[in-house]
């Protein structure tokens, strides 16, 4: 499944990775994964021979700058990949969208958190 095949290009890299949600109690900086919509492309014959998928990675530092040097190294791992095999499952292309970074936090508090939200299309042959 595609879902694996990105777990396992992140985490090598990026070993506190995560699908959907982090544990409560891990420490930041961390990454999360999330699919967010897929359109298959259906044949004449009925199943789709290639899925059109949404994917947002979340970052998430207390230093603005690890948050962005993740998000490049991210980006530098996953984008512009055409005609990949992962874990037995062939990647199409994987191509950059856009981000949006996001603060959590206020100056009386200790517990502040960047947070960068990059969007991925993912072409992929079920």
């Amino acid at each position: 499944m595609i879902q694996e095949a990105i777990y396992t290009l992140l985490k090598g890299s990026y070993p506190d990775t995560f699908p959907n949600k982090a544990p409560q109690d891990h420490q930041v900086p961390y990454q999360v994964y999330r699919f967010v919509s897929v359109v298959p492309h259906h044949t004449k014959s009925g199943v789709s021979t290639i899925d059109t998928y949404r994917m947002t990675i979340s970052v998430y530092s207390t230093d603005y700058n690890t948050m962005v040097t993740r998000s490049a190294g991210i980006r530098t791992i996953i984008d512009g990949i055409h005609s990949q095999t992962v874990d037995g499952e062939l990647i199409d292309s994987i191509i950059f969208d856009d981000y949006t970074d996001l603060f959590d936090g206020s100056e009386e508090d200790s517990n502040e958190i960047y947070q960068r939200d990059t969007d991925y299309i993912i072409r992929y042959k079920p």
